[in-house]
């Protein structure tokens, strides 16, 4: 009887798909006609997207978050924070 130890998925597997799916985000964000939708921070680990940074209405705020899941975000952190005022 033989034995085959089964690894989960190696790292840099699960690192270079986080890598893909925050440049196709990052790049839906970069064609933006909105400045702070640029200006956004894009954070992925193991498939799940953070939004970071600052807008300066709901409506950017809603736009950031199309933007991610037309780049393929499935499970999404919105921390992005609307200006007061």
């Amino acid at each position: 009887m033989h034995f085959v130890m089964v690894s989960p998925c190696p790292e840099s597997i699960l690192l270079d798909s986080d890598r893909r799916l925050q440049c196709r985000i990052v790049t839906q964000l970069s064609q933006s006609h909105h400045q702070a939708l640029r200006k956004l921070a894009v954070e992925v680990h193991e498939g799940l997207v953070t939004l970071r940074g600052n807008v300066r209405w709901f409506y950017e705020r809603q736009l950031a978050i199309q933007h991610a899941q037309a780049g393929g975000a499935r499970e999404l952190i919105d921390a992005v924070e609307v200006a007061a005022g």
